[in-house]
């Protein structure tokens, strides 16, 4: 590579000051358990900083993702460029994929070359049972960018943001680093942040177990402990193995050999094998958890949940290291999910995390209420119901502490009369607590607003369930029953359970004036009158003359009505 991408902080200078954004120089190394390495580099310039640049130049063919090397020590690389075009600028991505890295020898990774000149950046030492993986790089030329930013007076952390993320396998042990920083979804990442003005030693070491290895030595030592058993004396010869073997399974044999040794050949044989098996599957049930996790969310994006979900219990029950947290890598599934507004496969995600043992269910439930907060915030109210659901699934004391700002944003919403929107809410509110009667309330008066009146009335009766004192609900329920569903003998129920429990006289007199309106159409005139009369005493102790005055006007024409009736009563 003979240019590097810090020579573009340098052709970059003059247009720094007016320039609002800096380039992005990432790169992503992956390792799998299959001795193969990943290589993502990502070159971005920024949108504004493109608007400067020769429109004749190809700015985003950057040296560090086209000047690549195809091979390393004799191995083949597999490399593929992309153009990149997004949100976050215009550029490249590089992706190079190595196989069989225990064999290769790599001079250069991305903007990293070995610690030592005459060294390789990656190094791999195998042993009988296991490989250690080692990694020491450091950034190329740094000390170019101090002499520059010396005369120009730029600091290149300005001008040029990098990480390096490195993700070992989830079968690694004896992991170290020299980063304490973690990838927030995937602890198997490693995240570094490239200062372009000193040094930047990049160590990081880990190893993986040889399963074929391991596996072959316990079955050969199997092997040699039985022929050490069928051995004469304890002697160790392979004929006299054999022979032994043949001669124990031959049914000729003696009663008194049998008796001697077929019990303890058994047993030991019994035992050895047990013990191998037992070691053999206690070492091997983190690489069978995994793949079961793997296999497992294969299955939900095919649509197969049930496979799914029985894959994870057995994983579930096999994972015996507290450590190893199954669920992190499904969660991190489920909210990429989310953000791309699939409801239904990131709730089949959940689900699974809902049946692991994880210890995080406090902390998924908090990292999704804050998520559907902001949600909320932008409006965004179907992706915030979705985001609260899950938070609930988890822990709903922890999703709890939204209430009261889903409870603000109802009443808002309510009060500029977006009824549709303040239908969501509620059932936000009521996923929160559904046992809340103000809750059902709330979503009684929007769908009474909506003109759904059996829905309405169905929540207002949820309602009174929960608080069966909860006058203001039966004089909305009333309201309805008599207004537009014409089911009178409900509404003087509602109306008397008003008189009965209410302590407000507004909320009294209401319901005083509503039941003189049913006697009315009943053609009961004189209770209609006496509950008209009461109501036009309820106005006045209120101070409401105009009210008042409306009711006596109603007494006056039930009178009449009254009046004119065969053998009514007149009261004038």
């Amino acid at each position: 590579m003979k240019k590097s991408i810090l020579s573009y902080l340098f052709l970059l200078c003059g247009i720094a000051v007016i320039s609002t954004g800096c380039i992005k120089a990432d790169t992503t190394i992956t390792f799998d358990n299959k001795d193969n390495m990943k290589v993502e580099t990502t070159v971005l310039f920024p949108q504004e900083l493109m608007k400067y640049a020769d429109s004749n130049a190809d700015t985003s063919k950057d040296d560090l993702t086209k000047d690549i090397d195809t091979e390393a020590n004799g191995i083949k690389i597999e490399t593929t460029v992309q153009n990149v075009d997004s949100k976050d600028g215009v550029g490249t991505r590089k992706i190079e994929i190595c196989k069989n890295i225990s064999k290769a020898k790599f001079s250069k990774i991305s903007m990293l070359i070995p610690q030592n000149s005459n060294g390789s950046i990656l190094s791999v030492k195998n042993y009988v049972f296991f490989k250690k993986y080692i990694f020491r790089g450091q950034l190329e030329q740094p000390e170019k960018t101090k002499t520059k930013t010396s005369d120009s007076k730029v600091n290149p952390n300005d001008l040029i943001s990098s990480k390096l993320r490195v993700q070992v396998p989830k079968q690694a042990i004896d992991v170290k680093s020299n980063t304490n920083v973690k990838d927030a979804d995937n602890t198997n990442i490693y995240v570094w942040k490239i200062d372009y003005s000193k040094e930047n030693p990049i160590n990081f070491e880990f190893c993986l177990i040889n399963w074929w290895a391991t596996g072959g030595s316990v079955v050969g030592l199997l092997l040699l402990v039985v022929c050490i058993i069928l051995s004469r004396k304890g002697k160790l010869g392979f004929a006299k193995c054999f022979q032994n073997l043949k001669i124990s399974l031959n049914s000729k044999t003696t009663a008194k050999q049998e008796k001697q040794k077929s019990p303890a050949k058994i047993i030991g044989i019994s035992l050895i094998i047990l013990v191998g098996l037992g070691t053999a599957i206690f070492f091997s049930l983190p690489t069978i958890c995994n793949t079961l996790v793997d296999n497992s969310i294969k299955n939900v994006y095919v649509g197969e949940t049930e496979k799914a979900m029985k894959m994870i219990e057995i994983a579930n029950l096999l994972n015996t290291n507290k450590d190893n947290d199954i669920s992190k890598e499904i969660f991190a599934k489920g909210l990429s999910e989310l953000e791309k507004n699939d409801s239904t496969t990131a709730k089949a995600f959940f689900d699974l995390v809902a049946k692991t043992k994880s210890e995080n269910s406090q902390k998924y439930s908090q990292e999704l209420s804050d998520k559907a907060v902001s949600a909320l915030n932008a409006n965004q109210l179907a992706k915030s119901k979705n985001l609260i659901e899950a938070a609930a699934k988890f822990d709903l004391k922890t999703a709890q502490k939204t209430h009261a700002d889903f409870a603000k944003k109802n009443l808002a919403l309510f009060t500029a009369k977006k009824y549709n929107e303040a239908l969501t809410v509620c059932d936000i509110l009521l996923t929160l607590k559904p046992e809340n009667h103000e809750n059902w309330f709330r979503k009684s008066l929007v769908l009474m607003n909506l003109n759904r009146n059996k829905e309405a009335v169905e929540a207002f009766t949820k309602t009174i369930n929960l608080k069966n004192d909860y006058a203001i609900a039966y004089l909305d329920r009333g309201y309805i029953y008599q207004t537009k569903l014409a089911d009178y003998d409900k509404a003087l129920y509602d109306f008397n359970q008003v008189i009965r429990y209410s302590p407000d006289k507004k909320q009294i007199a209401l319901a005083r004036i509503s039941i003189a309106e049913i006697y009315t159409k009943k053609r009961d005139y004189r209770k209609a009158m006496d509950n008209a009369w009461l109501a036009k005493e309820l106005y006045e102790l209120l101070g409401n003359y105009e009210k008042a005055d409306e009711c006596y006007r109603y007494f006056d024409y039930v009178a009449e009505l009254e009046c004119n009736r065969p053998n009514g009563y007149c009261y004038y």
